[in-house]
C-alpha cells in the first residue's frame, strides 16, 4: 500500500510540473481565447448539470486532490477543445 501511495504521489508531483497548452495550427490568439472561453462555459454547464449532492467532496486543501466536479470539468473542457481541432501539448515548467 505504501508503494502504491508513493507511486501516486510521484505521478502527482511530476504532473504538477507540467502545464497544458492547447495548440491548433494557424489559430490566432483571439480565436484561441474565444474557443477557450466557449469550451470553459460549456464544460461548466455540463459539469454543473452532472453534479449531484453527495458526489462532490470538494477539493482537499491538504492533499490538493480535485473534486469530482473539477475532474469532470477538465475532461469536458479537453473533449470540447479536441472537437474544435486543438491538441493538448504538455510543457515543463
Amino acid at each position: 500500500m505504501k508503494a502504491r501511495f508513493g507511486l501516486i504521489a510521484l505521478m502527482w508531483s511530476v504532473s504538477a510540473c507540467a502545464t497544458a497548452v492547447w495548440d491548433k495550427p494557424g489559430v490566432t490568439p483571439g480565436v484561441l481565447d474565444q474557443d477557450t472561453a466557449a469550451c470553459d462555459h460549456e464544460a461548466n454547464r455540463k459539469a454543473d448539470a452532472m453534479w449531484m449532492p453527495g458526489h462532490m467532496a470538494g477539493p482537499s486543501r491538504v492533499s490538493g486532490v480535485p473534486s469530482l466536479r473539477q475532474s469532470e470539468h477538465r475532461r469536458l473542457f479537453a473533449q470540447c477543445m479536441k472537437a474544435k481541432g486543438y491538441s493538448e501539448v504538455k510543457k515543463e515548467n
